[in-house]
């Protein structure tokens, strides 16, 4: 399973991210080496100058559709599709953690829209403690106040 970074310019799109309403994602080249169940991050771009940075969805790759697509995504050559969010609400990205400024100074300013994270392991890391905590497994630590 891969992770995959995937931008969204509102500059570019001229629409926010949010607006799309689904889990998804287009591309305008084929991304012949995306599987079922890798993990898709999106970042969105805003039209602020500077552009502020949102980590405004992340979700397991379960479905593809192919053009022709209608809108401002009419040329795109896929639609990757997923079904539910594993944010809990989106992420401000200030650019002060180390993955924060990787993800923007090696692919955010050099416009690379969809990046496979494989070799990019701490920002994998820095995506993932985003996510909401799992539940707690660990067993509860003893009350030694009310032992007997």
């Amino acid at each position: 399973m891969n992770h995959w970074l995937v931008y969204h310019s509102q500059k570019t799109m001229g629409h926010s991210y949010a607006s799309l309403a689904e889990h998804a994602v287009y591309s305008k080249i084929e991304q012949r080496k995306l599987c079922f169940g890798d993990w898709i991050w999106v970042v969105e771009g805003s039209t602020d100058i500077p552009t502020r940075y949102t980590l405004v969805d992340c979700f397991r790759y379960s479905d593809t559709a192919y053009p022709p697509f209608l809108g401002p995504y009419n040329g795109f050559a896929v639609h990757v599709i997923g079904t539910e969010s594993r944010l809990a609400a989106p992420v401000p990205l200030d650019m002060v953690d180390d993955w924060q400024t990787h993800i923007r100074d090696r692919f955010l300013t050099k416009q690379r829209f969809f990046v496979n994270l494989s070799a990019e392991p701490q920002v994998v890391a820095g995506l993932q403690a985003q996510l909401a905590e799992p539940a707690a497994t660990a067993a509860p630590a003893p009350d030694t106040a009310s032992a007997a």
